[in-house]
């Protein structure tokens, strides 16, 4: 007897309009400068409104780069302390929350990926400011739900003036 081919079968039909693994990259963050104790900036890396384009999604990867320069005056002992991370966030809309996480006050939240950062010169620019840049590589997996994207957090813990950008990419699987 013969067998049947199973193509166009429903059994191996997707309803997503996104099938399979694919690398979401966000608009890389322009330089943001901070100013004062405990500013923070948060964005999105993957909108809500992309997740939901999923019927299961699960985040297997992200990389990237993040970098933070002091702005205090060259040759002033000036430290820049502060936190960054990446979080699943829940959030019906693709608008930054008012109130996002702290990457800083809030350690134990359940953070993908999240480092400190302490600037009292070590590596400096040309212009002889701290300057470090962090690389961003999480192997953490994770289900997002529905209304799910993942968000990108950094709070600064010092009144010394900085400015930061970032790079990330994440990789989705159905």
């Amino acid at each position: 007897m013969p067998r049947r081919s199973m193509r166009g079968s429903s059994r191996f039909r997707s309803t997503s309009p996104i099938r399979g693994t694919e690398w979401v990259s966000a608009a890389t963050g322009g330089i943001v400068t901070f100013t004062g104790v405990s500013a923070t900036l948060a964005e999105w890396i993957v909108l809500p409104s992309r997740v939901r384009l999923y019927t299961n999604p699960t985040l297997v990867r992200s990389r990237g780069s993040f970098f933070i320069e002091s702005l205090g005056s060259a040759g002033v002992a000036s430290d820049l302390v502060g936190a960054t991370g990446l979080i699943a966030w829940h959030d019906r809309d693709d608008v930054v929350p008012a109130e996002p996480p702290r990457p800083a006050s809030d350690p134990d939240l359940d953070w993908i990926w999240h480092s400190y950062f302490h600037l009292s010169g070590g590596v400096t620019t040309a212009n002889g400011k701290p300057f470090r840049d962090l690389t961003i590589d999480s192997k953490a997996m994770r289900k997002l739900g529905a209304d799910a994207g993942i968000l990108y957090c950094t709070q600064v813990m010092s009144s010394v003036s900085g400015a930061g950008g970032f790079g990330i990419r994440c990789l989705i699987k159905e």
